[in-house]
């Protein structure tokens, strides 16, 4: 059996292990990197880049390059609104991802707006 889940939260991971990872376990679908600090962001594009079906899970607290430019601002405003980092791809994976978050947050809403009325309406005499 091939490995397909890896949680490495809290374990000081690398650059280099991603890159073994990425070379090393190419059917892994699931990896979680919560508390890992010391892996950029061009390590985890390279491993989605050699599969792209992984998830990665919790990579937020990393090393942020010295070149601030917009993408690096995409993506911290990316993992802020806790997308997966393989769905931010450019601006307009960005918009559509926030435009289908909000629709779907407005239907809960929606939702439970129309059953607290049903509510209402039977409890009334």
């Amino acid at each position: 059996m091939l490995l397909q889940h890896l949680d490495l939260s809290y374990c000081e991971v690398t650059n280099e292990i991603i890159k073994e990872i990425a070379y090393s376990c190419l059917n892994l679908k699931y990896l979680n990197l919560d508390e890992c600090n010391n892996i950029s962001k061009e390590a985890i594009n390279q491993l989605v880049s050699l599969n792209p079906n992984i998830h990665v899970e919790n990579f937020e607290n990393t090393i942020m390059p010295a070149s601030f430019d917009v993408p690096d601002r995409m993506y911290v405003l990316a993992r802020r609104l806790e997308m997966p980092f393989d769905a931010l791809r450019n601006v307009a994976s960005l918009d559509n991802y926030i435009n289908d978050e909000l629709i779907k947050r407005l239907n809960i809403v929606s939702d439970f707006t129309l059953e607290l009325h049903a509510s209402n309406t039977h409890d009334q005499p």
